[in-house]
């Protein structure tokens, strides 16, 4: 028995002292919003007053157009451009931007030019180059200063044409006498001269045809020959002489000195039957 009482008073005071001891606190933090974190700051109004231009754009428009002078950058002329195409932009700060569209038509007369239209139906065509582009003005204005500047002038857009003036009607093949005689001495004729080819073509083997009348009117005969050289180069010129003789030219008297020829006609021919066109002399 004496045992067992140590033992219990032995245990006991050890769980008076573990039931005596006080348990720590948990402690906890906690965070507190304040009114000024809690939302965002609004901030104040602005009190600056939009920048607005103080010139409608259409006033604005007209005005600077007024402003362009008449002479502009190179080269080009205020008359080039089409007002009805300006357009105006503000860009704040009392400045503007101006720009205003154009063309420009430059014409050059061309070289004249023969050719055939229709079989045998030649023309002289007069032309004219025609060049046409587009121009873009693009300039500055400030109001505060009353400055007005235009950078340049672009170029775009550019056609070329070629439009026909005048067309006429021309002799292809054409010869101008340059002088033309015929003689007699009673029993035949001749007749010489000389010819320019005044064409726009070499004229081959042409043909001169002569009818020959004598003093009373009477067709007395017809001759031709073939002019030389073959082919008559345009701007050359070539000589003939056409005999006829063995037949007595009526009207005329040897004896007294008045054999004449009485008249001729002649035309010149191509070797295919077409007539040439004759200028006769200055």
């Amino acid at each position: 028995m004496i045992k067992v009482f140590v033992l219990v008073i032995i245990i006991l005071p050890g769980l008076l002292m573990a039931c005596g001891q006080t348990p720590e606190t948990a402690t906890v933090e906690t965070a507190s919003l304040s009114p000024s974190t809690a939302t965002e700051t609004a901030e104040p109004a602005s009190t600056t007053p939009p920048d607005l231009p103080s010139t409608s754009y259409e006033e604005m428009g007209a005005a600077l157009w007024n402003k362009l002078p008449e002479t502009l950058p190179d080269g080009y002329s205020k008359s080039q451009l089409d007002a009805g195409t300006a357009s105006v932009t503000y860009q704040g700060q009392g400045k503007w931007t101006y720009s205003v569209q154009g063309s420009v038509r430059q014409i050059h007369n061309l070289p004249y030019r023969d050719y055939e239209k229709t079989p045998d139906y030649w023309v002289r065509n007069y032309s004219q180059s025609v060049i046409t582009y587009e121009l873009l003005l693009e300039a500055n204005y400030y109001e505060k200063t009353g400055t007005f500047t235009i950078p340049g002038i672009k170029k775009s857009v550019e056609k070329t044409s070629t439009e026909t003036i005048d067309e006429t009607f021309i002799q292809a093949r054409k010869l101008k006498i340059n002088w033309l005689a015929g003689s007699t001495t009673g029993y035949g004729f001749s007749v010489e001269g000389s010819v320019k080819n005044i064409g726009i073509l070499p004229l081959e083997n042409v043909l001169f045809v002569v009818d020959g009348y004598d003093g009373l009117g009477e067709h007395v005969g017809t001759e031709n020959i073939t002019l030389s050289p073959a082919i008559i180069k345009v701007g050359e010129s070539c000589k003939f002489v056409l005999s006829s003789t063995g037949f007595y030219l009526h009207g005329s008297d040897p004896k007294e000195g008045k054999v004449t020829l009485g008249r001729f006609t002649y035309r010149f021919l191509m070797a295919s039957g077409q007539r040439i066109d004759v200028e006769e002399p200055d």
